[in-house]
């Protein structure tokens, strides 16, 4: 017996049966505890919805009562690749791709069978300058569970880039671009709660046009969170006429406490104040050969 999320926490100290308002199954395989829940078509069978992990659950049996902690290791992962071709007008085409693992897949999936692939595809495009011209979706039925999900989306990006004489300003984020720090309040007064744990990661491929070179790039970064609460890696590289940018974002705790707030909160502000940071371009002297 558990309390939802939307119910508040149990009381161990004091139980009573008002505290309690939604039933699951507890199972051993061999020696491996699992936790079971059959309300959810497209989660996999051992993983609990968010609402159910909410503290503490009272196990009841013949056997014995006790308290158990109601979790899940299962996080909400997204990956998303970009693999793109800047022209000298600051356009970008090329291919993103989606991949969503655990709650993050069990959320896609339920909002594009609720609401429909081409209503999907328009919501995802509002408020984006992004067009997308084909679109091809992976393993979004519920017998592939087992299977992350995905979207492929061929797309073409104008005026991404900021042009300014010899120069291009180049912004590798077409999407999961931190705008702003959602911490804004110096203080906090009450925890908290992610609901899951969850993973951000953002690979961005970018071939830039012939005539120019890369005159600055971000610097490599890093901070985790005591006890690894959370972290946040970020990485640009060059092959040839290729950059690469790597961003990595992980909350690892569902909850963190009014003492950890300064810490979550200087966190998000690196992480905006970096994903700010442009690549620039700039336009090659040509050589007498050249000319």
């Amino acid at each position: 017996m558990l309390s939802t999320r939307g119910n508040g926490f149990t009381q161990p100290e004091f139980p009573t049966l008002r505290q309690f308002n939604y039933t699951i199954c507890l199972a051993y395989l061999d020696t491996v505890q699992i936790f079971l829940d059959a309300t959810e078509k497209y989660l996999p069978w051992n993983v609990l919805p968010e609402r159910c992990q909410n503290g503490e659950g009272l196990v009841i049996s013949d056997a014995m009562s006790r308290w158990v902690q109601v979790a899940s290791e299962v996080k909400a992962r997204t990956a998303v690749t970009a693999d793109l071709i800047l022209n000298d007008q600051g356009d970008l085409q090329g291919k993103l791709t989606y991949q969503w693992d655990g709650y993050a897949a069990y959320e896609k999936r339920s909002d594009i069978q609720k609401t429909g692939k081409e209503a999907y595809l328009q919501d995802l495009q509002k408020e984006r300058s992004w067009k997308i011209s084909d679109t091809e979706f992976q393993n979004l039925d519920e017998h592939e569970l087992d299977k992350p999900a995905g979207a492929v989306h061929e797309i073409s990006v104008e005026h991404h880039s900021t042009l300014a004489g010899d120069y291009i300003y180049v912004d590798p984020f077409i999407t999961f671009k931190e705008e702003e720090n959602p911490f804004k309040a110096d203080t906090r007064k009450f925890p908290i709660d992610f609901g899951v744990r969850s993973e951000r990661i953002y690979i961005s491929h970018i071939a830039i046009p012939d005539g120019y070179m890369v005159e600055e790039v971000p610097e490599t970064k890093r901070m985790i969170l005591p006890d690894n609460g959370g972290r946040f890696t970020y990485s640009v590289s060059q092959v040839g006429n290729r950059i690469s940018v790597i961003s990595n974002i992980q909350i690892n705790d569902r909850i963190f406490m009014q003492d950890q707030y300064p810490n979550l909160r200087e966190l998000f502000s690196r992480i905006v104040a970096k994903q700010t940071e442009p690549i620039v371009l700039k336009k090659r002297v040509p050589t007498q050969e050249s000319k």
